[in-house]
């Protein structure tokens, strides 16, 4: 088996196969179906794709991807170029167990380190541990969970129609090099993120003090009305915060989203002291990502969610931690106050 980046068109066609014969056309980014887009982001530096050989054929793909590409402001993504998604894991069945996707990651790890990358997270489905165990064995560490966050109709060796539930997923971070970054200021209605925090074995200084930022909000949104999910970046967190994010959920979610991501400066004092406000308007907090925005700026992850009939004590995670994880999120889920939805 060859290990090899996507640089031609050829490979990403060849990748395109892959991913039409595993997934059909369920998979949900809907680039990996076009070979010149997917070579384009390669270029760009937007996407870098590994994949593995097998006679010609691709058997499997692992992905670095930029967070959030698409979500831009003038024409630069809001995310930190340093910092990476590692996603879009696509093994053919007949190779799978065979440590394919270990050794993608191997190749990638290698890259990031030449180019200057601190740090690389993955998003592992929850109703199966092996991408976990994946992330695990590559030094991740979980520390986020997105509950709801995939549609019910995305295929993940299951047949359409036959799940109940969308699909949760949990984040795994694996740092590269230290990052320098501001304080943390960890929520006081929540302070089990600042025990995560701690226990990521990151280099963080925390802060129980600062003036409450001043002037207004500063948030782009994001919406795949296909998918029924959405995000909602706060850049900075200015003394209409709370109305600003209890606005946006509400509108998302009237307007057909089960899911909204909230990605809160974790620096911010204004959303230290009051983030109980977050709580009463039925947010859950989901965890931690370090260096997530530009300038390396880490970010807490609090979630909207539609859905009333969610089993998160159903969810598989591998190892303690990552039990830890789920039942601090799972208490948040269970304590949520009962708010009226669109």
């Amino acid at each position: 088996m060859e290990f090899t980046s996507v640089d031609t068109l050829d490979h990403a066609k060849a990748l395109v196969d892959c991913v039409y014969s595993v997934y059909g056309l369920t998979f949900h980014r809907e680039y990996v179906y076009y070979p010149e887009r997917l070579l384009e982001l390669n270029r760009r530096a937007h996407l870098r794709s590994f994949i593995a050989l097998d006679g010609g054929r691709v058997v499997g793909h692992l992905a670095w991807i930029r967070p959030f590409f698409e979500l831009q402001r003038n024409g630069e993504p809001l995310s930190d170029d340093r910092i990476g998604e590692v996603g879009l894991s696509i093994v053919r069945p007949e190779y799978r167990s065979q440590h394919v996707q270990t050794y993608l990651a191997m190749a990638m790890t290698g890259w990031v380190r030449e180019r200057g990358g601190v740090g690389g997270f993955m998003k592992c489905v929850t109703h199966h541990l092996y991408s976990q165990r994946t992330a695990a064995r590559l030094g991740g560490k979980p520390l986020t969970f997105f509950l709801a966050g995939v549609p019910k109709w995305v295929v993940y060796d299951d047949a359409p129609g036959e799940r109940r539930d969308p699909i949760s997923t949990i984040l795994f971070y694996t740092p590269v090099r230290p990052l320098e970054t501001a304080p943390v200021r960890v929520p006081t209605a929540t302070p089990w993120l600042g025990e995560l925090v701690r226990s990521s074995g990151l280099l963080r200084q925390f802060a129980d003090d600062g003036a409450l930022e001043d002037g207004p909000t500063d948030l782009e949104i994001e919406f795949a009305p296909g998918k029924h999910i959405a995000q909602v970046h706060v850049l900075h967190a200015g003394a209409d915060v709370f109305d600003r994010i209890a606005a946006e959920s509400a509108w998302l979610l009237r307007g057909h989203m089960k899911h909204v991501s909230f990605f809160l400066p974790a620096s911010s004092a204004r959303l230290q002291r009051g983030a109980g406000a977050l709580l009463e308007q039925g947010l859950i907090p989901g965890g931690f990502i370090p260096g997530l925005h530009a300038g390396g700026r880490d970010v807490f992850v609090w979630q909207a969610i539609k859905y009333d009939d969610l089993d998160v004590g159903a969810l598989q995670v591998h190892g303690s931690d990552g039990e830890w994880l789920k039942q601090r999120v799972a208490e948040a889920w269970q304590a949520r106050p009962v708010v009226d939805r669109p």
